[in-house]
C-alpha cells in the first residue's frame, strides 16, 4: 500500500511541474469594448513551440464548447471554437518561436469579459488571465449647479463597474491654462505634489466607490474660481469624460442679475414716463388768479396732482414739458404714491385743512 501512493506521488510531480512552465499575468487585464487586448502566456525555459498544440479556453464557460482558439488552425476548428470569437483572434507565428503563445483578440465584446487560460499539453496549463472589457466612462452630458460655498460631487463611473483601488483616475481643468503636471485630484500618485494649489484639502474621492468603478470626484467650499469644466480620465485603457460646473453666486451671475436689474429698473422708468405723460399735458391749466378755478389746496397738496407751482403761474403761458423738472418731479411723484399708496396718505386720525 505505501508502494502504491508513492507511484502516484511520483507521477503527479511532471505534472505539477508543468503547472509552472507557462506565464501569464495575475492582474487584471483592462481594455475598451471594441478594442483589442493581448493575453500573454510565455513559456519559462527557451523552446520552439511551433510544432505544439495550444489551446486558449474560458474556464468560467460551462463545457463543451468553450475553447476560443486552437492552434494549429485545423479544418474542425470553427466547429470546436465558441462562434462569437470567430474572425477575431490570432497567435502570433514568429512568437511561437521565441516562447510566445500569447493570444490577440480583437474588436472586443462585452460579452468577451472572463476568465481565459492557456493550455499546451506538452507543459502544462497557464494561470488563469481576468480580462476586463470597459464600455465607457458616464460623467453627465447637462452642467451641474451648486452654490458658491456649498459642496459638489462631479460624477466619473466606469461600465460596466470594475475595482479601480490600483489604477489611476485623474482630474483636471480644461479651461484653465496650467502646469500640465498639476491636476485638480489625482488617485495613486503624489498627490498633493500635484495638485494645483486652490484645490488643496477641498477635494476628495470614494474609497468603497473606487471598489465599484466610481470615480467621482467631490469638491467642498466652492470657489468662484471652481466654476468651468472638468476632465475624468483613466490612463490605462485610455478612456476620459468632461463634466460642466457652474458655481451660482460667483461673480458672473452677481453681474449677470445687476444688469437684469438695471434693465428692468429703466424699463418701469420709461413705461411710467409714457403712461403718465398725456395727463400732464392740460389745454387749459387753472387760473390761479380766479377764485373760481383756483384749484383748492386740498388738491394740490398730495404729491398725488402737480404742484401749484406747476399748474399756475408760467403753467398758463408754457405748455407741459417732459423735460421741465418741476414736471419730472410731479411725474415721479405721481408713480410713487401709485404704486406706494399707503406713504402718501394722510396719517390715521389726520385730515388735511385747507389754507385760510
Amino acid at each position: 500500500m505505501p508502494l502504491l501512493a508513492l507511484a502516484v506521488l511520483l507521477s503527479l510531480v511532471p505534472w505539477m511541474e508543468s503547472e509552472d512552465r507557462l506565464i501569464g499575468s495575475s492582474e487584471p487585464i483592462r481594455a475598451p469594448l471594441g478594442g483589442d487586448v493581448t493575453l500573454p502566456c510565455f513559456a519559462q525555459r527557451q523552446i520552439n513551440m511551433e510544432g505544439m498544440m495550444v489551446i486558449w479556453w474560458r474556464p468560467d464557460i460551462p463545457e463543451p464548447n468553450r475553447d476560443v482558439h486552437l492552434y494549429p488552425e485545423h479544418q474542425h476548428q470553427e466547429a470546436r471554437t465558441m462562434p462569437s470569437y470567430a474572425g477575431r483572434t490570432e497567435m502570433f507565428a514568429d512568437g511561437l518561436k521565441l516562447v510566445n503563445a500569447s493570444l490577440r483578440i480583437r474588436n472586443l465584446q462585452l460579452s468577451d469579459d472572463g476568465r481565459y487560460r492557456c493550455y499546451i499539453p506538452h507543459l502544462g496549463r497557464g494561470p488563469t488571465i481576468t480580462l476586463e472589457v470597459f464600455d465607457r466612462l458616464i460623467g453627465s452630458s447637462e452642467p451641474i449647479r451648486a452654490p458658491l460655498g456649498g459642496d459638489v460631487t462631479l460624477p466619473c463611473v466606469l461600465q460596466p463597474q470594475i475595482n479601480m483601488e490600483n489604477v489611476t483616475v485623474m482630474w483636471s481643468r480644461t479651461n484653465i491654462p496650467v502646469d500640465p503636471n498639476r491636476y485638480v485630484h489625482r488617485h495613486l500618485g503624489p498627490e498633493e505634489a500635484q495638485k494645483m494649489p486652490s484645490y488643496v484639502g477641498r477635494t476628495e474621492m470614494f474609497a468603497d466607490g473606487l471598489k465599484l468603478g466610481n470615480g467621482s470626484l467631490r469638491i467642498r467650499n466652492l470657489q468662484p474660481s471652481d466654476d468651468g469644466s472638468y476632465r475624468c480620465v483613466i490612463p490605462q485603457l485610455p478612456l476620459d469624460t468632461t463634466i460642466t460646473l457652474e458655481v451660482f453666486g460667483s461673480r458672473s451671475y452677481w453681474c449677470l442679475f445687476l444688469v437684469l436689474s438695471v434693465f428692468f429698473v429703466l424699463l418701469a422708468v420709461g413705461a411710467g414716463v409714457y403712461f403718465l405723460k398725456p395727463k400732464c399735458q392740460k389745454p387749459h391749466p387753472p387760473d390761479c388768479s380766479d377764485p373760481e378755478t383756483k384749484p383748492p389746496p386740498s388738491e394740490y397738496s398730495r404729491p398725488s396732482f402737480l404742484y401749484a407751482d406747476a399748474e399756475c403761474g408760467s403753467a398758463q403761458s408754457a405748455p407741459c414739458s417732459a423735460t421741465d423738472p418741476r414736471i419730472v418731479r410731479s411725474l415721479f411723484l405721481r408713480c410713487f404714491s401709485s404704486l406706494f399708496p399707503v406713504f402718501m396718505s394722510p396719517r390715521d386720525g389726520e385730515e388735511t385743512q385747507p389754507h385760510q
